[in-house]
């Protein structure tokens, strides 16, 4: 009966009511002393991003590639993820408006709190590229190395024999 009770409730409602926090998964919590929404990134916010969040990406990207079943459990995504400090400050803060200083101030209980819910709300959002450049990696190890280089025409022009005729 539990496992139904739980397997029920993990079931988006028939009725719609969690449409809103499907669309837009955010979470509000007392950090620090503080009241904070940490919410998730939207499209052209994340294009903003993508530079900053890039070592992120890059690092969780390599473990999956890493892992024998191309999976990451919480401890190492935390793990990695705190590889990358400064990435991993700006990200945070940006997704619950609040200043990096502030981020890099809090205790160890309210920082994990507050990167775990960072994490529950965007996790998508690194999944997503994390996929994309897994599958990219994955491609070009398949494709193997090409037989040959491709030549440049300035390279080509430059070891013209001279016995061939010009082209016209």
């Amino acid at each position: 009966m539990g496992k139904l009770a739980k397997a029920h409730a993990s079931r988006p409602s028939e009725d719609g009511r969690d449409d809103l926090e499907i669309l837009h998964p955010e979470r509000t919590l007392s950090v620090g002393g503080r009241e904070v929404t940490v919410r998730e990134y939207g499209f052209l916010e994340g294009l903003r991003l993508a530079s900053a969040a890039q070592p992120l990406v890059d690092a969780l990207a390599a473990a999956a590639l890493a892992d024998p079943n191309g999976q990451l459990g919480l401890d190492a995504v935390t793990t990695v993820l705190s590889a990358s400090p400064e990435a991993l400050i700006a990200c945070v803060a940006r997704a619950a408006d609040v200043e990096p200083a502030w981020v890099e101030a809090l205790d160890d209980a309210d920082g994990q709190l507050l990167l775990l819910t960072w994490w529950l709300v965007n996790s998508g959002f690194f999944v997503r590229r994390v996929l994309r450049a897994v599958a990219l990696a994955q491609a070009s190890r398949a494709a193997g190395p090409t037989s040959t280089p491709t030549s440049s025409p300035e390279a080509i022009a430059l070891n013209d024999s001279g016995t061939t005729p010009p082209a016209s």
